[in-house]
């Protein structure tokens, strides 16, 4: 539900997924449809909590885009589980330490 509001396709990720699916759709000369009906992978990073950007906080940071990665998934056979249609795939990265790397 939560990847519903942040990814609204007037949001900087909802008009970043409508740009990466229709550059991919129109290489393979696919017709353009709904990117909600792709494989999409969503990458979402949340940070510690006292570290700090651009005097932002991780809400207002989501709800900007500014933590979320999107890009469809070209061969399902990458993945690792079945998706069914209409479905996606989300990795969580957080960082454990201000300043720290990002893991799963």
């Amino acid at each position: 539900m939560a990847l519903i509001n942040i990814c609204d396709s007037e949001s900087y990720v909802g008009q970043e997924m409508r740009r990466q699916y229709n550059a991919w759709k129109q290489l393979t000369q696919d017709a353009v449809q709904n990117p909600w009906l792709d494989v999409h992978q969503f990458t979402i990073y949340l940070p510690h909590p006292e570290q700090t950007y651009e005097d932002i906080t991780l809400d207002e940071g989501l709800t900007r885009g500014y933590n979320v990665e999107v890009e469809p998934i070209k061969d399902q056979g990458d993945l690792f589980y079945d998706i069914p249609a209409g479905g996606h795939f989300v990795v969580v990265m957080r960082q454990h330490q201000v300043n720290g790397e990002f893991a799963i």
